[in-house]
C-alpha cells in the first residue's frame, strides 16, 4: 500500500482474510490440524534489503506450519535451510502457491 500511495495512487484498507489463510484454504491445505503442528508462523521470506530473512532459519527448525510470504526470489535458498532439518524434510508436505484468488 504504502509503495502504491508513494506513487499517487489511492488506496483503502478493506478488512478481511490474510492471503495467508486464503491461498491455502482455497487448495483445501490446513495451516493448523490438531496432531500435526502445534502452530502456525507468518513470515516474510525475503526483507526490505532483498535478503533472506532471519526468521526462515528459526521457522525450519520450529514443529509449526510455516507461510512463506515473499519468498519466491530466495526459493533455493529457503529449501536448503529447511532440508537441514531432517524431521521436516521429507515427512512433511509441501505446497508453493502464488496469487489465485485476484481477478487478472
Amino acid at each position: 500500500m504504502e509503495h502504491a500511495a508513494a506513487f499517487g495512487v489511492e488506496v483503502d484498507v478493506v478488512p478481511g482474510i490474510s492471503s495467508s489463510l486464503s491461498v491455502p484454504a482455497s487448495q483445501n491445505i490446513p495451516v493448523t490440524k490438531r496432531g500435526a503442528a502445534e502452530s502456525f508462523w507468518v513470515i516474510t521470506g525475503t526483507t526490505k534489503e532483498h535478503k533472506l530473512s532471519n526468521d526462515v532459519a528459526l521457522a525450519a527448525k520450529s514443529n509449526a506450519t510455516v507461510v512463506i510470504l515473499m519468498g519466491m526470489s530466495k526459493l533455493g535458498e529457503i529449501m536448503q535451510l529447511f532440508k537441514k532439518e531432517v524431521r521436516r524434510v521429507p515427512q512433511w508436505p509441501l505446497s508453493k502457491t502464488e496469487p489465485r484468488n485476484t481477478k487478472k
